[in-house]
């Protein structure tokens, strides 16, 4: 017997998708139930026994799925919408002008490997640690490899993220936490409570690694590559 599968998403989700102003979207979205959590998300057939989904429809759930085959965070929820919104109507425009292909040309753009790492959402503490010897016109992929050759942290970055983050300066990563008891762990001596602070890491900020004791290594919001 198939696995059941009910469609859902977050109150804040919808009301992302509905500042889109895509009536369609608008339609598709009074349909479809809320998930349990603000920020839930779970994507599937429309609920069997009722109305055959439209063309647009099975259109945005199909390049939904193709643009996060492993699913996607809150934050790149909308954007994925609003480019497969974006392709559809580019294919209906170009669907009666002969010598070309309209499918091929709204393709959706593949996404980086920064954009698919997860959001930092919430507050963000750190302690003031000085620079550890980084040069100044170091990148933020350098201060991974600090981490993993100077200091030992395994931070399991990939190469090929590696490379993106190669694209940013040093200053654009941050060790975070999402609160200040968090922040303690990561006192150094002499240090006092004072000496965390709250920090806007920016919309967007993006997950690089954690380690495990409530630290978060973010790349800060409006970097994306």
């Amino acid at each position: 017997m198939p696995k059941k599968c009910t469609p859902c998403l977050g109150k804040a989700l919808k009301e992302l998708l509905t500042s889109l102003g895509d009536p369609e979207v608008d339609k598709i979205l009074d349909k479809v139930p809320d998930c349990p959590t603000p920020t839930g998300i779970q994507l599937c057939g429309i609920v069997k026994g009722k109305r055959p989904r439209t063309e647009y429809q099975e259109y945005i759930s199909v390049c939904m799925k193709e643009r996060a085959p492993n699913g996607m965070t809150f934050g790149e929820a909308p954007q994925h919408m609003k480019t497969c919104a974006a392709a559809w109507r580019k294919q209906k425009e170009g669907a009666d002008n002969p010598g070309h292909s309209p499918s091929e040309e709204a393709a959706p753009e593949i996404p980086s490997l920064v954009r698919r790492l997860p959001v930092f959402q919430g507050k963000a503490y750190r302690v003031d640690i000085p620079n550890l010897g980084i040069p100044t016109n170091a990148t933020a992929g350098d201060v991974v490899r600090f981490e993993r050759d100077e200091l030992g942290n395994q931070m399991g970055v990939p190469g090929e993220l590696l490379e993106e983050l190669d694209k940013h300066s040093y200053r654009d990563v941050i060790w975070v936490t999402k609160n200040k008891a968090d922040a303690e762990h990561y006192l150094s001596e002499g240090m006092t409570k004072e000496d965390i602070s709250g920090i806007n890491v920016g919309q967007g900020a993006r997950i690089v690694a954690e380690d495990g004791e409530g630290g978060f290594f973010v790349l800060q919001g409006g970097q994306d590559a």
